[in-house]
């Protein structure tokens, strides 16, 4: 008992958002390295109370909880446990925002997740858990979603995730929103490998009423839960309303990035461009140019860099883009100046309509 009020007593220290000096305090005196091993201390509450606090000191003792998680044997079963619906949410909150900050890097970790069954309840929670249960999950997700093992990749998009995703884009929180845009990043990054044109007789055409339907960017046949399209998946046009409505935050970056991967670096490029054009995302990603965050800005010049390798493109935004560029390559920061002054020179160099 004392030892619960003393933990609880350390919770309302350690949680309130401004309370910095009190964590990096605690954290200075080694109180981390005390705490971790009550993770597995027999009674729940106790071990309840515990992860809080760890959630809590994410930001100063990040690296240090993980470690311990990873090589204390069965803590990650253990875990695991937290995210059934019996526990009280602001544990299972706390527990799968540790997990979240897990280094996506370790492959058997995310190998041992799978197997303790981790991955349907995650997608639960996005679906109906709080607003920041929500966030937490989708931060533990996201080593799922990596283009490092596409089979993993569809055990997460045969269990829905395009769906769940669409949900956090219209109402999730900030985080939430650029989580599940870096989500859709990295499944559309395995869409041009999947999508492969299929190769037809002239006798199996006689077969078919009609011939299968080509995707018109990857040029192959593509699905949501077979190649993992955001055309198929319907999503484009949700991460243009993003981009549009949150161009003054890092959300807008972060759309922008899943749009990109629509742009291949190969004989597919122009019809990508087209689609962005068509689905109205290039004028917002210019206007990202101008009242963008540093972060955004410096993606939007990256997939303006592609969209004017079309020529067509260069004719219809050469003007508008040479006012967001042009202040951008003589007053930002030496990298960004630089990209911007490259685009404005190759539209030049091409004969675009732009004035100098």
């Amino acid at each position: 008992m004392i030892q619960k009020q003393v933990m609880l007593t350390l919770l309302g220290f350690v949680s309130p958002r401004d309370a910095h000096e009190t964590r990096k305090i605690f954290s200075d005196a080694h109180g981390v390295m005390i705490l971790l091993p009550f993770l597995k201390h027999g009674d729940v509450e106790i071990r309840n109370v515990v992860v809080q606090i760890l959630y809590c000191m994410l930001g100063e003792s990040g690296d240090e909880i993980c470690h311990f998680i990873m090589t204390t044997t069965k803590l990650i079963g253990l875990f695991s446990m937290y995210l059934d619906e019996g526990v009280q949410e602001e544990v299972q909150a706390a527990a799968v925002g540790i997990l979240s900050r897990m280094p996506v890097a370790e492959t058997n970790l995310t190998l041992e997740l799978m197997e303790q069954n981790v991955l349907p309840m995650l997608l639960h929670h996005i679906r109906q858990g709080s607003p920041n249960l929500k966030e937490n999950a989708m931060g533990a997700l996201l080593r799922f979603t990596l283009p490092l093992d596409i089979q993993i990749q569809k055990k997460v998009v045969d269990l829905g995730i395009f769906q769940a995703l669409r949900g956090l884009i219209k109402s999730g929180t900030t985080k939430a929103k650029i989580r599940a845009a870096i989500a859709l990043r990295n499944l559309s990054e395995s869409t041009m490998q999947l999508s492969i044109p299929r190769k037809l007789s002239g006798c199996f055409f006689c077969i078919l009423k009609k011939p299968p339907t080509v995707c018109r960017v990857h040029g192959g046949e593509c699905g949501e839960r077979t190649t993992f399209c955001l055309i198929e998946a319907n999503v484009v046009s949700d991460l243009v309303s993003l981009l549009k409505a949150s161009r003054g935050s890092d959300v807008a970056g972060a759309s922008v990035e899943a749009l990109s991967t629509l742009l291949p670096e190969n004989e597919n490029l122009e019809k990508g461009v087209l689609l962005l054009r068509d689905e109205g995302a290039i004028q917002p990603i210019l206007g990202l140019i101008s009242h963008g965050t540093d972060s955004s800005k410096e993606k939007a010049v990256n997939i303006l860099r592609k969209i004017f390798k079309v020529k067509a493109m260069r004719e219809i935004y050469g003007g508008e883009a040479q006012i967001h560029l042009a202040p951008v390559a003589t007053h930002a920061h030496e990298t960004l100046a630089k990209q911007a002054a490259e685009i404005l020179a190759t539209m030049r160099s091409k004969g675009s309509s732009i004035l100098f």
